[in-house]
C-alpha cells in the first residue's frame, strides 16, 4: 500500500511539474443578444445576435498548441479546432544550427490558415477578395526574415495537390505588399494587395492609410480591383472606397463620430454606397447607425440602432459582451 502511495505521489508530482512548465492561456469573447428588425408591411422579425469565441493555448519552448475557436449556439461542434505551431528555427538553434534572422515555423492541425496574405482594409465593405484553398485540412510552413519579409506555403497531399503560396514584404515601416496564388480556389487564383500607412511614413498626429487589392481568376480571365483610403482624428473618422468587378463600378463614402461621456461610449456613422454606377437609380443606398455602450461588472452592455433606406428597415440590437 505504501509503495502504491509513493508511486501515485510521484506521478502527481511529475504531472504538476509538466503543467507548470507549459503555460496555459485561455482567452475569448462571448456576446449574447437579439437583433430586432422593423420593416413595413412585415411583422417585427428577430434573430439571435449571439457569438462565442473561446481559445486555449499551450506554449512550450519550441511550439504552441491552440485549441478552440468560433462556437455555434446550440451546435454539437464543440472545440473542434486544434492547431500546432512548431518553431523549427528555435529547435535547430538548440542543436547548434543558428539561422540568424531567419525564422521557420511549421503549422499542423485542423485550423491551419488556407488563404494568402492580404492587407486590404475593405473599408467600404464592397468586397474583399481571397486566394484560398477550399479545404482547411492542410499543413503549412512560414519562412520569415526579420520584419522585412515572410513566405507562407500550405498544401494538402492528395492527387490534385491543392496549395496556396503567398509572400508579404515590408520594405519600410508603413508600407506592406503581398502576393498570393492558389490552384484550388472557387473565386480567385491570383491576389495582390498593398497598404500605405501615411501616418507612420510622415509621422502624422492622426490616422491616415490607403489600401488596394487586385485579384485575377486565371480560368475565367476576370479581374477585380479595389482601393480605399481612411482617416480618423479625435473621434471623427471617414473613408472612401472604389471597386471595379465584372465591368461594374462601385463606390462607398462614409463617416462617423465616437466619444465617451461619463463611462458611456457613444457613436454614430453614415454610409452612402452605389454598387453599380451603370444602374445608379436602382443601386444606391444610405445606411445610418448609432450605438451606445457601457462597461459594468466585467461585461459591456450595448444598444445599437440602424436604418437602411433601401430596405426601409429599422433595426435595434441589444447585446452584452464578456471578454476574458
Amino acid at each position: 500500500m505504501k509503495k502504491k502511495f509513493l508511486t501515485l505521489a510521484l506521478v502527481l508530482m511529475v504531472a504538476v511539474t509538466l503543467f507548470a512548465a507549459t503555460p496555459i492561456e485561455v482567452s475569448g469573447e462571448l456576446t449574447a443578444g437579439y437583433k430586432f428588425t422593423f420593416a413595413k408591411p412585415a411583422a417585427v422579425a428577430h434573430e439571435n445576435a449571439g457569438t462565442a469565441n473561446i481559445v486555449s493555448s499551450f506554449t512550450g519552448e519550441h511550439w504552441k498548441v491552440t485549441i478552440g475557436g468560433a462556437l455555434n449556439y446550440g451546435a454539437e461542434q464543440g472545440l473542434a479546432n486544434a492547431k500546432a505551431d512548431i518553431y523549427l528555427d528555435k529547435a535547430l538553434k538548440d542543436e547548434g544550427v543558428d539561422l540568424g534572422d531567419f525564422a521557420v515555423t511549421l503549422h499542423v492541425g485542423t485550423n491551419v490558415s488556407k488563404g494568402a496574405y492580404s492587407v486590404f482594409a475593405n473599408k467600404g465593405a464592397l468586397g474583399k477578395e481571397a486566394a484560398a484553398m477550399a479545404t482547411a485540412q492542410n499543413s503549412g510552413i512560414t519562412l520569415g526574415y526579420a520584419k522585412l519579409a515572410k513566405v507562407y506555403f500550405a498544401f494538402f497531399p492528395n492527387k490534385a495537390f491543392p496549395m496556396v503560396v503567398s509572400a508579404q514584404v515590408t520594405p519600410v515601416d508603413g508600407v506592406d505588399v503581398t502576393v498570393g496564388y492558389t490552384n484550388d480556389s472557387a473565386k480567385n487564383d491570383l491576389l495582390a494587395t498593398a497598404k500605405v500607412d501615411v501616418k507612420k511614413l510622415a509621422d502624422l498626429d492622426f490616422d491616415l492609410a490607403a489600401t488596394a487589392q487586385f485579384a485575377y481568376d486565371v480560368d475565367a480571365k476576370a479581374s477585380v480591383v479595389g482601393v480605399d483610403a481612411a482617416t480618423s482624428i479625435q473621434g471623427i473618422s471617414g473613408y472612401v472606397a472604389y471597386r471595379l468587378a465584372a465591368k461594374k463600378h462601385a463606390m462607398a463614402v462614409g463617416g462617423g463620430y465616437s466619444t465617451t461621456i461619463e463611462g458611456f461610449k457613444i457613436g454614430a456613422d453614415a454610409k452612402f454606397v452605389v454598387t453599380d454606377f451603370g444602374d445608379f437609380a436602382n443601386t444606391w443606398n444610405v445606411v445610418v447607425n448609432a450605438s451606445t455602450s457601457y462597461a459594468f461588472g466585467g461585461a459591456t452592455y450595448k444598444l445599437a440602432a440602424g436604418y437602411d433606406v433601401d430596405k426601409k428597415a429599422f433595426t435595434l440590437t441589444p447585446t452584452v459582451t464578456i471578454k476574458f
